[in-house]
C-alpha cells in the first residue's frame, strides 16, 4: 500500500528535516496531550490542500487570537485489496479553548465558536466541530448551526466519521472506494530549534 507522506510538517515549515512517522491518537503520548487539552472545549477546522501561504495564513490568524492548536488527519484506505491500494489524509487542525500555554487561561467558548465560523467562511470549509467542556461533540454548518451531536468519549476518532467524510470528499474521483482507518498527529520535534518553532506558532505536540 502507498502511503502519500510521512508527516505534514512541510504544510506548516516547508524546510523541515523531520521525516518521522505520523502518530496515532491511540499512542499514550498523544492520547495524553490531547485529554490534556480538549477538556476546555475545542473546534476542528478542515484546511485541506491549501497552499502554503494560505496555511501560513491560517496559522497567523489563529496565533492572532491566542489560541493553541494542533494539526490532526483522519486517514482513508484509497482501491483496498487493488494494486493501486493507497492511503490519503483528511487534513484540520484542532485549535483549544484556551491562549496561554504557561498559564492554561481558558477563553469563553462563545468566542471560539464565533471564532469557528469565520475560519470555516474564510477557508471555505462546509462545516466544522465543536465540543463544550464537559458536553458532546457536535457537528455544525458554517454558519453555526449544528448538525449532528455526538455521544463519545474518543471524539477525534469514532464518530467523526462523518465530519472526516466530509473533508475527504470531493478531493478524489467518485468512483474511488474510501474506508476511513483512523486518526493521526504530526510527530515529536527532533530537535530543540524545531521544538523552538513549532511552540512559537502556537502549536501543541508531543515530546521527544
Amino acid at each position: 500500500m502507498k502511503t502519500l507522506n510521512k508527516n505534514f510538517l512541510s504544510d506548516f515549515s516547508p524546510a523541515t528535516c523531520n521525516g518521522a512517522p505520523l502518530v496515532n491518537i491511540n499512542e499514550n503520548r498523544a492520547k495524553q496531550k490531547l485529554d490534556r487539552y480538549s477538556c476546555y472545549g475545542f473546534i476542528v477546522i478542515g484546511y485541506g490542500n491549501s497552499d502554503f501561504d494560505k496555511i501560513r495564513e491560517l496559522i497567523s490568524t489563529i496565533k492572532s487570537r491566542k489560541y493553541s492548536y494542533m494539526p490532526i488527519y483522519g486517514s482513508f484506505r484509497e482501491n483496498i485489496g487493488e494494486e493501486n491500494e493507497t492511503q490519503t489524509f483528511a487534513k484540520s487542525l484542532v485549535i483549544f479553548n484556551y491562549n496561554n500555554k504557561q498559564h492554561c487561561e481558558v477563553g469563553e467558548f462563545s468566542k471560539l465558536i464565533q471564532f469557528a465560523i469565520d475560519l470555516a467562511q474564510q477557508f471555505n470549509q462546509d462545516s466544522f466541530l465543536y465540543c463544550e467542556p464537559n458536553k458532546n461533540l457536535k457537528y455544525a454548518k458554517t454558519d453555526g448551526t449544528t448538525i449532528a451531536e455526538y455521544e463519545t468519549d474518543a471524539p477525534f476518532n469514532d464518530l467523526t466519521k462523518e465530519y472526516w467524510a466530509d473533508l475527504h470528499k470531493n478531493k478524489h474521483q467518485p468512483t474511488t472506494q474510501s474506508t476511513f482507518t483512523g486518526c493521526y498527529i504530526n510527530p515529536a520535534p527532533q530537535c530543540y530549534s524545531e521544538r523552538h518553532v513549532r511552540y512559537l506558532k502556537g502549536e501543541i505536540f508531543i515530546s521527544f
